[in-house]
């Protein structure tokens, strides 16, 4: 990408590249010369924000979800949308940025494995 794209044009190839069509609950984090994490904006060009470069000259961002839906199962459709909410949610259980007792934990361990056992016996006859 250009260093005078706006936040809009690379977000929007992100996506594509993904294959992702929810885009409207992500958005792309950098974190600024203090420390601060702010999102891109949009509307304004990447080399006019504060995104620190790099001592090669490229800038760091995060693809994150920006907005959690109310109702996750009518509006996640996608399955790459889902896939992306369960990695970030599970990082952020694993980071202790998202508190969760230890009962929950394991739930939710439960159910990872049992989604990636199910994916794998569901390969294997394929």
């Amino acid at each position: 990408m250009q260093p005078d794209c706006t936040g809009r044009q690379l977000f929007d190839t992100v996506c594509r590249i993904i294959g992702l069509r929810e885009i409207w609950f992500f958005g792309l984090q950098f974190v600024n010369k203090k420390g601060i994490p702010c999102w891109l904006q949009m509307d304004k060009k990447i080399n006019k924000q504060e995104v620190p470069k790099q001592k090669d000259g490229s800038i760091h961002l995060i693809f994150l979800v920006k907005f959690y839906p109310e109702d996750v199962e009518e509006e996640l459709i996608q399955d790459i949308t889902r896939h992306l909410f369960f990695l970030q949610i599970k990082q952020s259980i694993l980071s202790m940025q998202l508190y969760c007792s230890a009962e929950a934990s394991v739930l939710l361990a439960s159910y990872a494995v049992q989604a990636i056992v199910s994916l794998y016996y569901t390969c294997r006859n394929c």
